[in-house]
């Protein structure tokens, strides 16, 4: 067993040392103190070598301010983990060379993802936007606000990757919020959206990055988090507009009668290889009060799945929205772009949704800046 106590632990990471953090490294920014990303006290840590308690690993929403290049989410969740007793700080702005070639990155990506099922995790989603107002559509006739923020944040493509790997930690998630009634908030806080991420799949988030619910700067970047399909999603990025690409990724990472969230909207954009059939009622849908439509998808005119809506009408409206993949999907994908399935290892791929066991999930509210 590893100096750690945790044999599963291996590898050297470049750390943030916590104890070397000086006044210099923090500004004081329109939300409070921010820590900035230039200059800080970075070591290279054998993490084989370490007791556990004095890791952890961060999660967090980009919050980087582009004048300032300092972060209010890392500064508050630097002082949680001095708190904590941690000294030596994994996160993936100082632990990932950001300039490495695609093959290189899908590597390290790999070996860092690691981390978040191994060493305590630290959440931080906190953010706000400017002007934000929840996004809303028209269903049926219908205008509905889509969903929570909280929720969409989690559901960014990087975030919701990091969620499910550290769904089966048998360690602590600490997630610290500095905002009112978002992350720490006394409903609908982080740990109750938690187990509603670790029970769904990637292909809402991607499906919420197509329609625009939620934003992602490189969509390329699914390949790493998609690293079976890293060979299909290089070809399919290079090849085909982005709304195709995307398609693409929510068909290679959906399922049989993937039942999504009510608030996902049918993409109707500007597909080139793709078409979404007129929607119809076909006679293999039940007969009742609701009101159930049928949307077909076509691949270069090989029809590859199906949206489905179900809008009950009695005793009230709701919606209720399927994905769904048919079995030749992969197969016509790999056919199309020339590329097989990757081989990789299931020790770097999320766990199942359906798994049990659980991390110990924690809410820390930030009242007030101390470091």
């Amino acid at each position: 067993m590893s100096a750690s106590g945790y044999s599963n632990l291996s590898g050297v990471y470049l750390a943030l040392d916590l104890d070397k953090l000086h006044e210099s490294n923090f500004i004081d920014g329109k939300n409070g103190k921010a820590i900035r990303f230039d200059q800080l006290p970075a070591i290279s840590v054998d993490i084989a070598s370490i007791p556990v308690k004095e890791m952890c690993v961060l999660s967090w929403r980009w919050d980087i301010d582009t004048d300032t290049n300092a972060s209010r989410n890392v500064y508050i969740a630097c002082q949680e983990a001095k708190k904590q007793g941690v000294r030596y700080f994994f996160l993936d702005k100082i632990s990932i060379n950001q300039q490495l070639s695609d093959a290189d990155m899908l590597v390290v990506r790999l070996e860092f993802s690691r981390l978040y099922s191994l060493l305590p995790v630290i959440a931080a989603y906190d953010h706000i936007t400017p002007g934000y107002e929840a996004p809303r559509a028209e269903v049926h006739g219908e205008t509905l606000v889509l969903g929570l923020e909280l929720a969409r944040i989690m559901r960014r493509p990087w975030l919701f990757q990091e969620i499910q790997l550290f769904a089966n930690n048998p360690l602590q998630v600490t997630y610290v919020g500095y905002i009112p009634d978002l992350g720490c908030s006394e409903s609908r806080s982080f740990i109750d959206l938690a187990d509603a991420v670790w029970r769904s799949g990637l292909c809402q988030t991607i499906l919420y990055t197509l329609t625009g619910t939620v934003g992602m700067h490189y969509v390329e970047d699914f390949k790493y988090i998609m690293p079976q399909y890293f060979d299909l999603l290089s070809a399919a990025h290079t090849s085909m507009s982005k709304s195709d690409y995307l398609l693409t990724a929510a068909l290679l990472a959906g399922k049989a009668n993937s039942r999504i969230n009510n608030d996902q909207q049918i993409p109707t954009g500007s597909f080139n290889r793709y078409r979404i059939g007129e929607g119809y009622a076909p006679d293999d849908l039940p007969k009742t009060q609701d009101y159930y439509t049928r949307y077909d998808i076509y691949l270069d005119d090989r029809i590859v799945g199906h949206w489905q809506t179900r809008h009950k009408i009695y005793p009230f409206a709701e919606l209720r929205t399927w994905f769904e993949v048919y079995a030749n999907a992969e197969a016509v994908i790999c056919d199309l772009l020339g590329k097989k399935i990757n081989a990789v290892d299931k020790a770097y791929m999320p766990v199942n949704s359906d798994q049990q066991k659980r991390p110990s999930l924690a809410l820390v509210f930030h009242e007030k800046d101390e470091l």
